[in-house]
């Protein structure tokens, strides 16, 4: 047995018997495609990737080690999910993999045809949003129908960034938070027991936080064009801004506050 197999074996054995010493959840358009290529994640024993998963899906006895998530400035992630949208449904049929019609970008953007600020104004929209509610509108994202994203959205006045951190981040379902202040308040904890990766810095904070070397000879994956009709306004950031920018100070306060320490 050569060394690197018997250090393998050894690190397989370890993570058996410790549990992983850091479990990734990812959250799409962060970089995480990137992320599980580039650093090869699925081959390293003691770092565990649940996918597109949920905190709470895992036992209190499998949240040992580190829990590490994916993150992104909110307009940068509209932007690029949106880009996303635009050219799955442009290369490949639409499918409940491929941007189905209840998926919430494809609701709020008209199948990508809006522009993203028409997309951001749909998403605040409250009359839209009571309607989506009152019709019993299921959102269809990860291929999962999932009930309470639209009326997650229209009871805390959340945007589509804010219902996809605490899907993916909160100790609860996104049902048992009904209000700003459940919100806030399920942020706090998320804030100080979630290492996040940032995707504008993703190579940084790997190294940071899962103490991996950067990658050698791999590219960014998945760069989605952006057409010129994709930039906001003033009235679409502050919709932005009033919908995630809470939610994300506080999140994003876990790079700021591991720097300055």
């Amino acid at each position: 047995m050569t060394f690197r197999k018997l250090k393998h074996r050894c690190q397989e054995i370890a993570a058996n018997a410790l549990g992983p010493a850091a479990t990734i959840i990812h959250t799409p358009k962060c970089g995480g495609t990137f992320l599980h290529a580039a650093y090869r994640v699925h081959e390293l024993p003691r770092i565990r990737s649940i996918g597109h998963g949920c905190l709470r899906q895992l036992l209190p006895a499998g949240r040992t080690g580190q829990l590490v998530g994916l993150i992104r400035d909110p307009i940068d992630w509209y932007t690029s999910y949106l880009a996303f949208c635009r050219q799955g449904l442009r290369e490949a049929a639409r499918s409940v993999e491929n941007f189905p019609a209840s998926h919430p970008i494809c609701v709020f953007s008209k199948d990508g045809t809006s522009s993203l600020a028409e997309m951001i104004r749909a998403m605040a929209n409250k009359a839209l949003l009571t309607k989506l509610v009152a019709t019993r509108s299921v959102a269809n994202v990860y291929t999962l129908d999932i009930s309470d994203v639209f009326e997650f959205m229209h009871r805390t006045d959340s945007g589509f960034w804010t219902w996809t951190m605490m899907y993916h981040f909160a100790r609860c379902p996104t049902s048992a938070l009904r209000n700003r202040d459940d919100v806030l308040q399920e942020s706090v904890w998320i804030a100080k027991n979630v290492s996040f990766i940032h995707q504008e810095h993703l190579c940084e904070d790997v190294e940071r936080v899962l103490k991996l070397a950067p990658p050698v000879g791999f590219k960014r994956m998945n760069c989605s064009k952006r057409t010129e009709a994709d930039v906001l306004e003033s009235d679409t950031c502050s919709i932005v801004s009033r919908c995630d920018g809470l939610v994300s100070g506080m999140l994003y306060k876990d790079r700021q506050l591991r720097q300055a320490g």
